[in-house]
C-alpha cells in the first residue's frame, strides 16, 4: 500500500473533524473554504496529483496551523516533489518553508502574547492608561475596573513582562509593541475566551447602565454568506474610523464590540 504524505493525513484529518461537527460538511465545503479545485483536492487526498506550492500556500493561509504542522505540512510538499524528481519546483517548496517558519515564528509570538493576556481586563488597563487622570496604583485601577486588587498587580507585572507598557519616570505608559489575537481567520481559545467574557460585560451593561451612557441595537438581515468576508472588511474598517473620531485626552474605557452571527442553521437549498 502507498504510503501518504503528512500534508495528506492533515488534510484528511482537518476535513474529517469538519464533517464530524457538521454532518452536512462536504469535500466541496472544504474544497471552497480552502479556494482549491474540489476535483483537484480529492486527486490530492487520493495520491494521483502532487500537492503544488501555489496550493500549498493557499491551504496554509486559509487554515490554522501550528509552527510544527505548517513545517511538516509544507516539508512533506517538497518530499513529494524530490521524490517526483522534481528538483526545480522542490526549490520552490524549501524556499517557501524558510519564509513560512518566520512568519510562524512571529505569529505565534503575538499568539502567545494574547493568550496570556485574553483575559478582558488586561486590554482595559492597557486603555485605562491613557485616561486623564489616571493614578498609577494597583488599588485605583481595582476601584475603576471593579476587579480585586491581586489581579491588577499581576496584569500590571505581566504587560510590564511582555513590554506592553513600560515604567517612565514612575508613570505607565503603552510602547508600540501591537498585540492580536493571532490569524483573523481562526478564532482560538483564548479569543472564544475574551469574547466570552466581553459578552458577559455586555450583558451586565444592557441589565445595569442607563441607556445614556450605552447603545445596544441588533438588525435581522438575510445576506449572501460568501459576503461575510466583505462584511468583516467593512465592519473593521468602520471600527477603525469610529475609534479615530472617539479617542480623545479626556477619555472613559468603553468595549466595542460589533456581532454578525447565523440564526439559520442550513441554507434553504439543504433542506430541500
Amino acid at each position: 500500500m502507498k504510503s501518504e504524505y503528512y500534508y495528506q493525513k492533515y488534510l484528511k484529518s482537518e476535513l474529517s473533524e469538519r464533517i464530524n461537527k457538521n454532518y452536512r460538511y462536504s469535500m466541496r465545503s472544504f474544497a471552497k473554504t480552502i479556494t482549491v479545485d474540489p476535483g483537484d483536492l480529492s486527486r490530492i487526498l487520493n495520491g494521483t496529483k502532487i500537492l503544488t506550492p501555489a496550493i500549498a500556500k493557499k491551504i496554509i493561509s486559509k487554515l490554522s496551523f501550528s509552527t510544527d504542522d505548517k513545517e511538516k505540512f509544507l516539508s512533506s510538499v517538497a518530499e513529494a516533489y524530490e521524490k517526483q524528481g522534481v528538483k526545480r519546483k522542490s526549490f520552490a517548496v524549501k524556499s517557501i518553508i524558510r519564509k513560512s517558519k518566520l512568519k510562524a515564528i512571529s505569529e505565534d509570538l503575538t499568539a502567545e502574547k494574547f493568550r496570556i493576556i485574553s483575559d478582558w481586563h488586561y486590554f482595559a488597563i492597557l486603555q485605562i492608561i491613557k485616561v486623564e487622570g489616571f493614578i498609577h496604583d494597583t488599588k485605583w485601577i481595582s476601584k475603576h475596573l471593579n476587579i480585586p486588587e491581586l489581579e491588577a498587580k499581576m496584569a500590571l507585572q505581566r504587560l510590564l513582562s511582555l513590554r506592553l507598557i513600560k515604567n517612565d519616570s514612575g508613570k505607565l505608559i503603552r510602547t508600540n509593541e501591537v498585540i492580536t489575537a493571532g490569524d483573523t481567520a481562526f478564532t482560538s481559545s483564548a479569543h472564544q475566551k475574551r469574547i466570552k467574557q466581553i459578552t458577559e460585560k455586555s450583558i451586565f451593561s444592557l441589565e445595569n447602565d442607563p441607556i445614556s451612557l450605552r447603545n445596544h441595537s441588533t438588525m435581522t438581515i438575510s445576506i449572501d454568506p460568501e459576503k461575510i468576508s466583505l462584511a468583516k472588511e467593512m465592519i473593521q474598517h468602520f471600527m477603525d474610523d469610529l475609534e479615530k473620531v472617539l479617542e480623545t485626552k479626556k477619555k472613559t474605557v468603553y468595549e466595542l464590540q460589533i456581532n454578525l452571527f447565523p440564526l439559520q442553521r442550513s441554507s434553504l437549498n439543504e433542506t430541500k
